[in-house]
C-alpha cells in the first residue's frame, strides 16, 4: 500500500474495529479520532499489505519485525481484516501468502496471535502452515469487561 491509499485504509481499519473489536488491540474509540495523516505515517512506516479487487481495498494484513538484534529472525502478523462481501474468495489466503512472503528477508518465525473465539481465522493460519503454540489467557479486556483468550500461532519460513 501507499499513503494515497490512507482514506481507504482509515475506511477499513474502522470498519473492521467496530466489526471485530475482539480481533485488535485498539478500538474504535481510539482510532476514529486520529486524523488521516496518522494513517498514511502507518502505511509508510510499517508493513502493510492491501487486498484490492477490482480496485477497491478489500482487505489488509499487518506485520511487525522487532528492532532488536536477538529477535530480529521473527516477525508478527499484527492484524488481518477482509470485508464480509469478499469473504471466502480466498482474499485472506493471498494476504497471508503475501505477508510469508514479505517476511521471508531474514525471518524465519511468523507469528500471530488470534482471539480463541475467531475461528475462522484460526482455521485460516492452520492451512497456512501455522501451528497452535499456545494460548494467552486474558490478552485483551473488552470495554464491557469481557476478556479474549488468544491462541499463539507459529509458522516457520525456512532459515
Amino acid at each position: 500500500m501507499q499513503a494515497g491509499d490512507a482514506a481507504d485504509y482509515r475506511e477499513l481499519r474502522l470498519e473492521a474495529l467496530k466489526k471485530c473489536p475482539e480481533a485488535f488491540s485498539s478500538s474504535i474509540a481510539e482510532d476514529e479520532g486520529l486524523p488521516l495523516s496518522r494513517y498514511e505515517s502507518v502505511i509508510v512506516t510499517n508493513f502493510i499489505i492491501g487486498g484490492f479487487r477490482n480496485g477497491n481495498l478489500e482487505g489488509v494484513i499487518a506485520l511487525s519485525r522487532p528492532n532488536y538484534v536477538k529477535v530480529q529472525h521473527r516477525a508478527s502478523i499484527t492484524g488481518i481484516y477482509v470485508r464480509e462481501a469478499v469473504r471466502g474468495t480466498g482474499l485472506a489466503d493471498d494476504l497471508v501468502k503475501a505477508a510469508k512472503k514479505l517476511s521471508a528477508d531474514g525471518v524465519e518465525v511468523l507469528q500471530f496471535r488470534i482471539p480463541k473465539t475467531i475461528e475462522k481465522a484460526v482455521a485460516l493460519c492452520k492451512r497456512s502452515g501455522f501451528e497452535e503454540v499456545g494460548v494467552e489467557p486474558h490478552a485483551l479486556r473488552l470495554d464491557d469487561g469481557r476478556y479474549i483468550d488468544q491462541v499463539v500461532m507459529s509458522c516457520a519460513l525456512g532459515r
